[in-house]
């Protein structure tokens, strides 16, 4: 079935419940349904309906739909429940969605919850809650199967039987008695070995881990690049502490993706990042900063025009091609920024390479610009009357000012745009701070400076006179 065919599916479905909900007639329906289909229509019911119909579900289920809830449900469940039946469901949810949760929480909201957390349980959300959100300590789960050196297949597999995690068994991980990683083992390379082979020659022994403390984007990168279902988390000693799954990693990749566009675009970047759930307020909040800071950089351009003023009143013309010049300047700048950005958020590049890529730009810049520049001599010739000029005024110098300064900026804006998120990424700031309106109105100012100081050198118009 087609994306769009199932979301309508789903959506008759829910009209049909809320018409007559009665649990005897859903209930076979609704047990048939992924657990990320049953939380979407639970959701869309009325909160009466919400509860009565979650509550009908076993508890293994009720905990399967609970890491698909939105963080408000998830909440809902624990207000209405109350923390003693809501630590049965909570025990059984996804180690990850587990930590997720309780960070969420308010420190009173932690305190009600934890004495009704099995000890192991309680312990880890502690332990997994203390590390930074952005490290993969962060992002990391501990729904993974643990086999010792010196096990046979036969024995590695039935004690995957016995506490395989209920979401992650494609890989295995073998460890010694101090639990130091040691190897990784795929399930199906244990499944077709011989009963009495030895998993330490199985084994990968040459694997690809994350530290604890590693940045997640890194690790994001990792799972990436070998095209990994999970990658095994260790400590400073080598101990194998949590795995972080294909699916949190692409959990990770969406927010920073809408992190950096929000960056990018001048938006505060927000936790959560649900359009309707935020006020009025909130957007206003989220916008402003930037634009006030903004406006203020914007302050200069208009100094620089007021400084001209006597040019633009002798050769009015030249006001026609200026916001040519600094449009162009804001593209080329951000399309620069935006690749050295990428680059770096790959790893393809480090601010260490700053040399090579100010020398790529630079000769990347004054091809554009000469490309561009011609263009816009061209345009001038298209676009101007020249009974518009003012005697001692001709439309070839007209031309050359408009191709010359287009060029200069376009070169000038692309160094801007690889040198400013290569500055700021040295400075242990995201580089996407290198905004598309903040370059952009940083060589508008530029761009105006350069177009009628060229003016002026080609024109030679005193302004004083």
């Amino acid at each position: 079935m087609e994306e769009g065919e199932r979301e309508e599916e789903l959506e008759r479905l829910i009209e049909e419940i809320k018409a007559d909900p009665d649990w005897s007639k859903w209930g076979s329906v609704l047990q048939q349904k992924p657990p990320v289909e049953v939380a979407e229509i639970l959701q869309n019911l009325p909160e009466h309906l919400f509860f009565d119909f979650f509550e009908k579900f076993s508890l293994e289920q009720q905990a399967l739909i609970f890491n698909e809830l939105d963080r408000e449900f998830q909440k809902k469940l624990l207000t209405h429940l109350g923390p003693r039946k809501f630590a049965e469901i909570f025990e059984l949810a996804d180690s990850a969605e587990r930590v997720d949760f309780f960070k969420d929480l308010s420190p009173e909201e932690q305190s009600l919850l934890l004495p009704y957390l099995p000890k192991p349980v309680r312990e880890e959300v502690i332990k997994l809650s203390a590390y930074p959100e952005d490290t993969a300590g962060g992002i990391m789960s501990t729904d993974f199967a643990t086999l010792y050196e010196g096990m046979t297949a036969k024995e590695a597999l039935e004690k995957v039987r016995r506490d395989a995690p209920r979401k992650m068994i494609y890989y295995t991980y073998v460890v010694d008695d101090d639990q130091k990683l040691k190897g990784v083992l795929t399930l199906r390379k244990l499944v077709l070995a011989e009963p009495d082979q030895k998993i330490d020659d199985l084994m990968l022994k040459d694997f690809v881990y994350a530290h604890v403390n590693e940045d997640r984007e890194d690790v994001v990168n990792k799972i990436e690049k070998y095209e990994l279902i999970a990658i095994p988390v260790v400590n400073d000693l080598g101990q194998l502490v949590g795995i972080v799954t294909y699916d949190e990693a692409m959990d990770v990749l969406r927010e920073e993706q809408t992190e950096d566009l929000e960056k990018m675009m001048g938006i505060v970047p927000e936790e959560t990042f649900e359009y309707k759930e935020l006020s009025i307020w909130d957007h206003y909040r989220r916008r402003v900063v930037w634009l006030v800071i903004l406006a203020l950089m914007a302050m200069g351009t208009a100094t620089v025009i007021q400084f001209f003023e006597g040019l633009i009143s002798k050769v009015a013309v030249l006001a026609f091609f200026l916001p040519l010049v600094t449009g162009m300047g804001g593209n080329s700048g951000s399309q620069a920024a935006a690749q050295i950005i990428r680059a770096l958020a790959l790893g393809q590049v480090s601010v260490s390479d700053w040399l090579r890529i100010v020398w790529n730009e630079a000769r990347v810049g004054i091809i554009l610009g000469l490309t561009l520049g011609l263009l816009g001599m061209v345009e001038v010739f298209l676009v101007v009357d020249p009974s518009q000029l003012g005697p001692g005024f001709e439309l070839i110098k007209i031309a050359w000012v408009v191709g010359i300064s287009l060029s200069v900026q376009i070169v000038f804006a692309t160094l801007m745009g690889s040198l400013i998120p290569l500055i700021i990424h040295a400075l242990g700031k995201d580089p996407a701070l290198a905004s598309s309106p903040f370059l952009a109105t940083l060589v508008d100012v530029t761009g105006v400076a350069i177009y009628f100081t060229v003016a002026m050198w080609l024109l030679d118009v005193n302004l004083n006179g």
